[in-house]
C-alpha cells in the first residue's frame, strides 16, 4: 500500500512542470518515502527466522531435554525403568500407525 502511494507521488511528480516551485521539496519528500520504505524492509528481512536458525532452536532444544534426561538418570540409579522413559521422553513421537479393518 506504501509503495502505491510512493509510486502515485512519482507519476504526480513527473507530470509536474519542472520549474514549479514545489518541485523540490515534493523530490526530497520522495527521496525521505524511499529511504523510510528501505528500512521497513531491511527490518522485516533481520526479523524472518532463517532455515538454519530454527534447525539451530531445534538442536538446542533437543540438547537440553537430553542433558535433563541424563541429569535424570544420575539422580535416579538404580531405577532401570526411570531410566529408559527419560531418555525416551527426548526422541520425537512418531504418529502411529492405524489398522484399517
Amino acid at each position: 500500500m506504501e509503495e502505491s502511494a510512493f509510486m502515485q507521488l512519482h507519476v504526480a511528480d513527473d507530470q509536474l512542470p519542472a520549474d514549479l516551485a514545489a518541485k523540490p521539496r515534493l523530490r526530497r519528500v520522495l527521496d525521505l518515502l524511499e529511504h523510510v520504505i528501505q528500512v521497513a524492509r531491511s527490518a522485516i528481512r533481520s526479523l524472518r527466522p532463517s532455515n538454519r536458525n530454527w534447525q539451530d532452536l531445534e538442536r538446542a532444544f533437543l540438547q537440553s531435554c537430553e542433558e535433563l534426561a541424563v541429569q535424570q538418570e544420575i539422580s535416579q540409579i538404580g531405577d532401570l525403568s526411570n531410566r529408559s522413559r527419560s531418555a525416551d521422553q527426548c526422541r520425537p513421537a512418531l504418529p502411529r500407525k492405524r489398522n484399517r479393518s
